[in-house]
């Protein structure tokens, strides 16, 4: 489908590479690693991103393809991968949390990461006291999320409400 634009060996390596992560973090969750699992399972994603790159440089035509380099492409790719990469460890995060999982603490840690690195790149593009200040609104979210889990898992509505009143408040302050 590239018509020769992407070479046999670099796809497979990348595939591989892919099912490499994959199975590598299947395998530190079964041993009970959670933080390397969790670790590996940030490297997956961002590696995934950069599959899906490289594919759609070498699926499309090549005029078409160059305009994945412009930097207003590649920012708009990085945030997807950054808030995509949110919801899925918030997801796993507070699953975790929801079932008094033993991995909720490095899922927690890297949902933390993840925060990090969103606020890196709001201070790259908005100067540092942005960043710092999307930093401390993000993971107040990240906190009211966590709160709001730990009110469903112990079946405490008061805490769940009260959560949810700060996760709305936080909704106008991003906003």
């Amino acid at each position: 489908a590239s018509q020769g634009r992407l070479p046999r060996d670099a796809a497979r390596t990348a595939v591989q590479m892919h099912v490499e992560h994959l199975t590598a973090q299947a395998d530190a969750y079964a041993a009970k690693d959670y933080a390397r699992s969790d670790a590996l399972y940030r490297e997956t994603y961002a590696h995934t991103f950069d599959l899906g790159h490289t594919l759609a440089a070498t699926l499309l035509p090549p005029d078409q393809a160059a305009a994945l380099d412009q930097p207003s492409w590649r920012l708009r790719s990085a945030l997807d991968r950054l808030l995509g990469e949110h919801v899925a460890l918030a997801v796993g995060a507070l699953r975790a949390g929801g079932t008094n999982s033993p991995d909720f603490p490095a899922a927690a840690d890297a949902l933390n990461g993840n925060t990090r690195d969103l606020a890196a790149a709001m201070g790259t593009l908005f100067g540092t006291q942005a960043g710092e200040q999307f930093l401390s609104l993000w993971a107040d979210h990240v906190d009211q999320l966590v709160a709001y889990t730990s009110g469903v898992a112990a079946d405490d509505p008061g805490k769940r409400d009260a959560a949810l009143a700060k996760l709305r408040d936080f909704e106008g302050h991003l906003a």
